[in-house]
């Protein structure tokens, strides 16, 4: 019997690993279309469950390397077209139940243009 369970949780893993791919394809094409000039400079760098049930965490990053706005606005925007991301989730992903999206912002790794003088 235990191996019906582990089986099982194997399976929900991968369906839950081809949510997360499909919501972050989905939402890296909504973030562009968004009217918002914020949210449009955004990408999505990552999406993974969140401890709650049909929740899901969605990392972004700003596009720009440069672009230094404050993580309060740039979560205020998305906050702002969270029901439109969430339906475009919905419209792309075959669940009964579009997943509860919450956004964090993680800033932009260094270019290794911009990490120091280039190696001789």
């Amino acid at each position: 019997m235990a191996k019906r369970t582990s089986r099982n949780d194997g399976q929900a893993a991968i369906k839950t690993l081809q949510l997360c791919r499909q919501v972050q394809r989905a939402l890296q094409q909504e973030l562009a279309c968004c009217p918002d000039e914020i949210v449009q400079s955004l990408l999505v760098v990552g999406v993974e469950p969140s401890p709650g049930p049909g929740q899901l965490m969605v990392t972004v990053s700003p596009m720009l390397p440069d672009d230094e706005r404050p993580v309060v606005e740039v979560l205020a925007a998305l906050g702002r077209f969270t029901g439109l991301l969430r339906t475009a989730v919905a419209h792309s992903v075959s669940r009964r139940k579009a997943p509860q999206l919450f956004f964090q912002v993680s800033p932009l790794p260094p270019s290794p243009s911009s990490s120091g003088p280039p190696s001789p």
